[in-house]
């Protein structure tokens, strides 16, 4: 199970490991918020429709069996912590996944951490065993402790095409790609692959 602040998240942050898991296990998609407040120019009632289509082709490009939107308004999760936790307690003793990935504390974005304390939250109070691991979605901000890697050498290519396919967001993607790139070679050099993607386990 993947849990993330918006559509291109769970992408950006761990696309690679998602279609590699996908090859065996099921793979569960929870997105808190649409993030329908960008492109700012744009009216939120397309954005929304836009970015649903868009996780839809990301679905099919990483082998993502099911996503579900929790609804939660972009910049507004912290406020509506409860009603998330609600959401995620109930999927979460549906699905009983032995993996949950989230958000790191540590990240710069607002809806970033208030997910992960959700999740971590949720997780705790679920009493499911659950192996609990954080990702990063900006290339600034490296874990300290990573200590699960996975190689992503055949899969990379899979979440570049991902990535571009996140169509509403492309001038931030744009400017990400060379990055994303990079995270990924330098984590595949420190475990001896052309790609990799690390966590760190809570």
């Amino acid at each position: 199970m993947v849990c993330a602040a918006h559509p291109d998240d769970e992408v950006i942050g761990l696309g690679g490991t998602i279609a590699k898991l996908s090859e065996t296990e099921r793979v569960v998609s929870i997105i808190f918020s649409l993030g329908d407040k960008y492109p700012f120019w744009k009216r939120r009632k397309e954005i929304k429709k836009d970015r649903v289509n868009e996780t839809r082709a990301c679905e099919q490009i990483l082998g993502i069996k099911k996503t579900h939107f929790l609804g939660l308004k972009d910049l507004e999760i912290k406020k509506n912590k409860n009603k998330a936790l609600k959401k995620l307690k109930k999927l979460l003793s549906k699905y009983k996944p032995s993996r949950v990935f989230t958000h790191t504390r540590t990240d710069g974005h607002p809806d970033h951490r208030a997910v992960h304390e959700v999740t971590v939250e949720a997780v705790a109070k679920s009493f499911i065993k659950t192996q609990l691991l954080t990702f990063d979605v900006s290339f600034f901000n490296f874990q300290k402790g990573l200590k699960v890697c996975y190689d992503i050498s055949d899969t990379f290519g899979k979440k570049m095409k991902a990535i571009n396919e996140v169509k509403s967001q492309r001038t931030i993607t744009m400017l990400l790609k060379p990055l994303i790139l990079l995270k990924a070679v330098l984590y595949g050099l420190q475990n001896k692959c052309k790609y990799a993607e690390c966590f760190k386990s809570l």
